[in-house]
C-alpha cells in the first residue's frame, strides 16, 4: 500500500466530511497530442495503466503508450491537502473549509517549515499545497480506478462528486461549472472533454 498527498477545494472537502463525495477526476495529462488521438482513439485500462490502441478490437496488439495512474491503485491511500488558516488573537491554526474551532494541533515539534513559510508569505494562511502531512485530517482508500471523457460522466456519478442535488436543477450544468472552475485556466475545458482518471474511494476513519 502505498500513499500520496491529493488537493481538493474548500467545497468539495466539506462534501467528503459530509459524505457526499466519494469519487473524484483527474486530467489524464499524458494524452498524446491531436494527431496521435486520432490514430490511437481507444484507450483500455490493464491492471492500474491504461494503454492507446489503434483499433478497437484485442484481435489488435499494437498500441500507443503504456503508462499508470499517478495516484495510485485500489488499496492505496491518499491524504487529503486543504487550506489552513491561523487566528492571529488566538494563535492557532484551524482548516479553512470547518469551523473556526477545528483546529490544527500545533506543537513544537510539528511546526514545520510549510507554516513558518506560511506565516511568512501569506499571512495567515497555508495554501492546500504546503499543508504538511501531519496537519490532514482526511484519508481516503482507492477502491476503484478507471477512464473516460469527462462530458460521459453519469447523474449517479454527479452525485458521488458531490453534486448538492437539493439546488442543482441539472447536475451535468453543477458539475460543469464545477468542472471549469478548477480547470478551464489550465486548458482542459469542460468544451474540450479531456480524458480524465476516475477515481473512486472511500473514508478511513481515525483509529
Amino acid at each position: 500500500m502505498k500513499e500520496r498527498p491529493i488537493l481538493f477545494s474548500g467545497e468539495m472537502v466539506k462534501a467528503i466530511l459530509e459524505g457526499r463525495k466519494t469519487q473524484t477526476r483527474r486530467v489524464l495529462k499524458t494524452f498524446p497530442c491531436d494527431e496521435a488521438a486520432v490514430k490511437f482513439p481507444y484507450p483500455r485500462m490493464r491492471g492500474n495503466c491504461v494503454e492507446f490502441h489503434e483499433h478497437p478490437s484485442n484481435e489488435f496488439p499494437m498500441w500507443l503508450y503504456s503508462v499508470p495512474c499517478p495516484y495510485g491503485q485500489p488499496g492505496d491511500r491518499l491524504w487529503v491537502r486543504e487550506t489552513l488558516r491561523r487566528d492571529p488573537d488566538a494563535n492557532v491554526w484551524y482548516y479553512a473549509a470547518g469551523k473556526p474551532e477545528d483546529w490544527v494541533v500545533v506543537t513544537p515539534e510539528n511546526h514545520t517549515e510549510s507554516l513558518v513559510w506560511a506565516v511568512h508569505k501569506e499571512g495567515d494562511t497555508c495554501v492546500s499545497i504546503h499543508m504538511p502531512r501531519w496537519a490532514s485530517r482526511i484519508t481516503l482508500e482507492i477502491t476503484k480506478v478507471r477512464i473516460e471523457r469527462v462530458n460521459d460522466i453519469s447523474y449517479a456519478d454527479c452525485r458521488a462528486e458531490g453534486v448538492d442535488f437539493w439546488n442543482a436543477n441539472n447536475p451535468k450544468e453543477w458539475y460543469a461549472k464545477l468542472w471549469n472552475s478548477i480547470n478551464k485556466d489550465r486548458g482542459f475545458g469542460w468544451e474540450k472533454n479531456p480524458w480524465v482518471w476516475v477515481l473512486e474511494f472511500k473514508r478511513v476513519e481515525a483509529a
